[in-house]
């Protein structure tokens, strides 16, 4: 899957913790893992982990993780952005709290 996450936006200008504050509190999830999954790709960049480039897909960000231990958890929180903003499936208050736990663990491979 090549999907582009964004080609606008520039992920180090984007205040994530209150955005995501505010999109949670409105139950707006859709929206909210979406940011969850662009903030999870601002650390990798801030650790060097990844480059960011606006434009590149989603393949070519897990292939820059290879093996390191976050891969697994950018994969999931992949899935879940891709299937709820490409797909258009609806991310319950429920399904959002799991999200929110792969991002904690997520957070914790990091340096």
């Amino acid at each position: 899957n090549s999907l582009i996450v964004t080609g606008a936006e520039n992920i180090h200008e984007v205040d994530f913790e209150n955005e995501l504050q505010r999109a949670a509190a409105e139950k707006k999830y859709r929206e909210a893992v979406r940011l969850m999954f662009l903030f999870a790709l601002k650390k990798l960049a801030d650790a060097h982990l990844i480059k960011w480039i606006p434009g590149k897909t989603n393949d070519e960000y897990l292939f820059e993780l290879r093996q390191h231990a976050s891969r697994s958890n950018l994969q999931d929180l992949r899935y879940y952005f891709e299937y709820s903003w490409y797909g258009h499936f609806e991310v319950t208050e429920q399904t959002y709290q799991h999200i929110k736990d792969v991002f904690q663990e997520f957070k914790t491979k990091l340096p």
